[in-house]
């Protein structure tokens, strides 16, 4: 069904216009008014064509300026709700890519965008000539406290150590949950012997955080880093293998410690 309002949206403002410019000229000509404007008629007792022809257009100018700025008006105002729905709508689409690159438990970014911008700050690294780090760390037998104190522990170990590297980075570094009990820093303008120096202030941090998983029952957890520094021309896996292989060998000499990766 068409809707004859849509078709003609103005034909009702203007037909009202038309008439309050009649009644406003004929009204104004009846009180003589514009008696002492109309310099170049005669007085007459009652309006005339001629004052009727000079000053409806007048009136009728002044009818479509009042109408077009309540137009505009209303313009501004759609205009303005079309901003703010907009700027809902971008917000919302940032929140959710936010969502759908973090994990839910640390608020750590996951290990899908751990890939897409370790990519891009090698990238970044090799254009401006900056070195680049990347810090592995796994959280020592956390498996046996898993089996020990139950999964909610755990979870409650894994959000404690995430809440820490959230505090401990710097702007331009950023945090994921590589695995399941494994984080992995990228620390970009950051040398190897800086990384360490991060690296050993986490492994402090975390070792000197109390756990009650029982009542009366107060334990320490500890981690294991290892970190590497970006080398030109090695591959993306190369680097995280590196950072990989120094964890696991400060597991080996008994956990607990940081270990750089050799050149």
């Amino acid at each position: 069904m068409k809707d004859e309002t849509a078709e003609k949206p103005y034909l009702y403002e203007i037909l009202v216009i038309l008439v309050f410019a009649i009644v406003i000229t004929l009204l104004m000509g009846y009180l003589k008014a514009f008696e002492r404007l109309i310099i170049f008629f005669q007085r007459y007792d009652f309006i005339t064509l001629v004052d009727f022809a000079v000053f409806l257009p007048s009136f009728l100018a002044m009818g479509f300026i009042l109408f077009a700025y309540h137009k505009i008006e209303q313009l501004q105002k759609e205009i303005a709700k079309t901003n703010y729905l907009q700027k809902e709508l971008i917000e919302s689409d940032k929140k959710y890519r936010e969502l759908s690159i973090t994990d839910d438990l640390t608020h750590l970014y996951n290990s899908r965008h751990f890939y897409n911008q370790l990519k891009a700050e090698i990238s970044r690294a090799v254009r401006h000539k900056r070195p680049l780090s990347l810090a592995i760390m796994d959280i020592d037998n956390f498996k046996q406290h898993n089996d020990t104190y139950g999964h909610l522990e755990g979870d409650n170990v894994l959000s404690s150590l995430g809440k820490l590297i959230n505090e401990y980075l710097r702007g331009v570094d950023s945090g994921y949950r590589y695995g399941g009990e494994e984080f992995a820093l990228i620390l970009p303008d950051t040398d190897i012997k800086g990384a360490a120096f991060v690296a050993e202030r986490m492994r402090k941090g975390f070792e000197s955080l109390t756990f009650s998983p029982r009542p009366n029952e107060k334990i320490n957890c500890t981690i294991s880093i290892g970190v590497a520094q970006y080398e030109p021309e090695i591959e993306l896996k190369a680097l995280i293998n590196k950072a990989d292989k120094a964890m696991y060998k400060a597991k080996d000499q008994g956990k607990n410690k940081v270990v750089l990766s050799e050149a």
